[in-house]
């Protein structure tokens, strides 16, 4: 947050439009993998 000089703005509404479309490829790559390896060591 200090990066962009944010006090208690949403985060997410502060993203450049490349952010928020990197942060989102992100969230699918690791939503797939986790399925696909079905890990045991956190609680869902």
């Amino acid at each position: 947050m200090d990066f962009k000089g944010l006090k208690k703005e949403n985060f997410r509404d502060n993203m450049t439009r490349m952010e928020s479309a990197l942060n989102t490829l992100a969230e699918v790559a690791t939503t797939e993998l986790s399925q696909k390896q079905n890990p045991t060591n956190f609680e869902l």
